[in-house]
């Protein structure tokens, strides 16, 4: 491909890589040898890391000298490589599967070997903060990543913070990962000296491809082409315990392994669980006849959704009461190996691995079965008794009136003893969220009950479906309903990319609810509201002079800039107006 020439030079999707599904499409880098079946010719390379786009999109490298991946179906580019500036006049993929831009003297300006997706190839670096992510086929393997970390560690991780594979090279900088054409994935230092190494089970031997992936189960694997099988197959893995790989089972329960060696998902907590039902803690916070625990030995559970666990140092017996005093605990797991370490878990979706050469044991809560009531109901009749009987009937009539009078103390006592202890577990809950939010590193989860606790029962509304709430620490928010219905794991996926971008012009996304079917988006509080209010109202507007008018629109642009083009992901606003552009207390412009 040539940039500058009269006629643009384009690549259709179909030419380069397949879609398996329809409107799903991406553009990429595969095998393409005679002798690897069309079926094994695997993708080793994908612009954009797993951008769809539509069966009408194109692939072109324009005369500004930018590779440019056009969605026909929405009329915007879903990627580009950003080398306007670089005077690129063509492009070229080498044989060993790097795609080049290069300038008028041959010298590469721009490399896909730079920019990986979820695959080495050999001869291909990864360098300190570059990074390797499982392709996005479900809700958990968006999540796994490779990361190359400043103090010369790879690590495979988990969202960002949860580290369950690091290799054991000693602390050094500038060091970068590196797959030999001889099947060793190598950390080299600045002089290209391995410094440590592993090695595929057929190392050495003639092999003619070979490929390093982030697979999306989390495992970091390497690849040979077995001429005699014609098959992949894999010669090494940096996880040989699959249920070790963090979320290995996502929302479907408890990793076991079986007498194969091979990883089974199961659900301890449903008596008949389905294969394809999400696995709930039998918990539902709120219980009316208490709590118990289960105990489950041999096994280690961790939370996801969200992944932190509270580490305390306690006894096995304490460990299991302070997750039971705990309303917001779900899961408590004591390593019982020495450490003594109590692992609390505030989740509703739980995960880990079972086996009986672990010596942790684990708690599970669940709720009590409801007490059986059997009351004696009172009855109360008339009585037509002669004169004679009048003696009788008003001792009958004073008993009466004084049981009636007893039960209704009793029903009293336990309505204010009701309401105080609602008050107590209000206080509580709202004591807990303050100590939680502060501290929180990532998005703030919220039950339902939490967000009508913030709002008061949606009490003040600040715009359509859009109401004002406060925290325990007095910090304001606005809390969004969505109304919608869209599937959980979807809508945490893509919160959750939604919570990773911050940038000054844009509302930043503090937490949300995802419960049953109540979707709620929680932000940061903006006090002007919408320029949208100023703009239709003749007082407010004249707040609004031309050099503050020219700062809205200049931030608003500097917001859109950075979705389009500083996030890892391309990320389209898609519903810019006025009342999505929100001041704050100094009227400075944040887009919602």
């Amino acid at each position: 491909m040539t940039a500058g020439s009269p006629q643009m030079v384009i690549l259709h999707l179909d030419s380069l890589i397949l879609s398996d599904q329809p409107n799903q499409y991406s553009i990429g880098i595969r095998f393409n040898s005679k002798s690897i079946p069309s079926s094994d010719q695997t993708v080793v390379w994908v612009a954009g890391a797993d951008v769809p786009v539509s069966d009408k999109s194109y692939f072109q490298l324009t005369q500004e000298g930018e590779l440019v991946l056009f969605d026909s179906s929405k009329g915007i580019p879903a990627w580009t490589s950003n080398t306007g500036h670089l005077s690129v006049v063509s492009a070229a993929l080498h044989n060993n599967g790097n795609l080049v831009l290069l300038d008028g003297k041959r010298n590469i300006v721009w490399q896909s070997f730079n920019t990986p997706s979820d695959t080495l190839l050999p001869g291909q670096s990864l360098s300190v903060r570059q990074t390797l992510r499982a392709a996005s086929k479900n809700s958990v393997s968006s999540y796994y990543s490779l990361y190359m970390n400043a103090s010369g560690q790879l690590q495979l991780r988990w969202e960002s913070h949860m580290i369950y594979w690091t290799t054991e090279s000693p602390y050094s900088s500038n060091l970068s990962a590196f797959l030999a054409f001889n099947g060793a994935l190598q950390l080299r230092d600045q002089l290209l000296k391995p410094v440590w190494s592993v090695f595929g089970e057929d190392h050495n031997d003639f092999v003619k491809y070979r490929f390093l992936k982030l697979d999306i189960d989390g495992n970091l694997r390497l690849y040979s082409w077995i001429e005699t099988s014609q098959s992949w197959r894999s010669v090494w893995q940096a996880v040989e315990n699959q249920c070790k790989v963090f979320a290995t089972c996502g929302q479907r329960g408890i990793c076991v392994l079986t007498a194969s060696g091979s990883s089974d998902c199961r659900c301890p907590f449903e008596i008949k669980p389905e294969s394809n039902s999400r696995c709930l803690v039998p918990y539902q916070r709120e219980c009316e006849s208490g709590s118990d625990m289960l105990t489950y030995d041999h096994t280690f559970l961790y939370g996801i959704y969200p992944p932190d666990d509270s580490v305390i140092l306690t006894s096995l017996q304490q460990c299991q009461r302070l997750c039971l005093k705990d309303p917001l605990c779900t899961v408590a797991t004591f390593t019982n190996d020495g450490t003594t370490q109590c692992r609390m878990k505030k989740a509703e979706y739980v995960n880990g691995y079972s086996d009986p050469s672990i010596s942790a044991i684990s708690f599970v809560k669940k709720c009590s079965g409801p007490l059986a009531v059997n009351p004696d109901p009172i009855k109360s009749s008339s009585n037509h008794s002669l004169p004679k009987q009048s003696a009788k009937l008003c001792v009958s009539c004073l008993i009466g009136v004084a049981s009636g009078t007893f039960f209704i103390l009793i029903i009293l006592q336990l309505g204010i003893g009701c309401c105080i202890y609602r008050r107590k577990t209000t206080n509580r809950k709202k004591a807990t969220l303050a100590n939680t939010w502060p501290h929180s590193k990532g998005l703030v989860v919220l039950s339902f009950n939490e967000i009508k606790n913030l709002t008061e029962n949606f009490k003040h509304q600040i715009g359509p479906k859009m109401f004002k709430g406060m925290l325990p620490n007095n910090q304001r928010v606005a809390v969004k309903d969505l109304n919608t219905s869209i599937e959980g794991r979807k809508f945490r996926s893509t919160v959750s990319k939604m919570g990773s971008i911050h940038h000054k012009n844009l509302v930043k996304l503090e937490g949300y609810c995802c419960e049953l079917n109540h979707r709620f988006l929680v932000y940061e509080y903006a006090m002007n509201g919408s320029v949208e209010k100023y703009v239709d109202d003749p007082k407010l507007c004249r707040r609004l002079t031309w050099r503050k008018r020219v700062e809205i629109c200049s931030s608003v642009g500097k917001a859109i800039y950075y979705l389009h083009t500083g996030c890892r992901e391309f990320v389209s606003h898609g519903n810019l107006k006025c009342e999505n552009v929100v001041l704050d207390e100094n009227l400075e412009a944040k887009g919602n």
